[in-house]
C-alpha cells in the first residue's frame, strides 16, 4: 500500500466503535420516545374519560362529541381507569 492509500483507508475501529455508539444513542431515544407516546397515550385516555364523565356516563353521547365510535372511546375509558 502506498503512503496516501493507508492515509485514505479507513479506520474500522474507529468506524465500528462510532457505530456501536450511535446505535446506543438511537436505542436510548427510542426508548425515551415510547415513554412520551405512552405518557400521551394516558392523557389522551383520561381526557376522554373526562368527556365520558361530562356527558353523564353516557359513551355514545361522548363518542358522538368527540367523533370517535364508541368502542374506541370504551376501549380509552377502560385504558384511562387502569382496566
Amino acid at each position: 500500500m502506498t503512503a496516501d492509500e493507508l492515509r485514505s483507508a479507513p479506520d474500522t475501529d474507529a468506524d465500528l466503535a462510532l457505530a456501536v455508539e450511535r446505535a446506543r444513542e438511537l436505542a436510548a431515544a427510542a426508548e425515551r420516545d415510547a415513554r412520551t407516546a405512552q405518557a400521551s397515550a394516558l392523557a389522551r385516555a383520561k381526557g376522554v374519560a373526562d368527556v365520558v364523565d361530562l356527558c353523564g356516563g353516557n359513551q355514545s353521547a361522548a363518542a358522538r362529541r368527540l367523533g370517535l365510535n364508541q368502542s374506541t372511546v370504551n376501549r380509552l375509558v377502560q385504558k384511562a381507569i387502569g382496566y
